[in-house]
């Protein structure tokens, strides 16, 4: 049995000086997370928006697996993945999760995303 499950996670980003580069930025996360869903079929219909005056990113994810612990977990390391990818810095995130890859060194980091809000429903 596969539970699903719909993850949303609001970030402050630190970084990006400008709305086009935030814009660049959220779309680099964007191309990094379809990419994630094409190597990973418990992973679809990622999603990218942002808010440039507040300098705010969402994503949205979902994610299967055995368990609405497991879903979420793995919903939570393909974001932070594709915010690396990206080029990004996730120094506030917690690396319990068995599947968490360590933070990107600040030194090699274009900006930095911060947490702010965080929604997982069951589909």
């Amino acid at each position: 049995m596969s539970i699903e499950v719909q993850l949303g996670i609001s970030f402050r980003v630190d970084g990006p000086e400008s709305a086009e580069e935030l814009a660049q930025s959220a779309g680099k996360v964007m191309e990094a997370l379809l990419a994630l869903e094409e190597c990973n079929s418990e992973l679809s219909d990622a999603g990218v928006a942002m808010d440039a005056d507040q300098m705010i990113v969402e994503v949205e994810l979902k994610a299967s697996g055995a368990s609405e612990p497991e879903s979420i977990e793995r919903a939570l390391a393909a974001v932070r993945t594709a915010i690396h990818a990206a080029g990004h810095g996730t120094p506030d995130w917690q690396t319990s999760s068995r599947y968490a890859t360590p933070d990107i060194s600040v030194e090699g980091a274009t900006g930095t995303f911060r947490r702010l809000q965080f929604t997982a429903s069951v589909e």
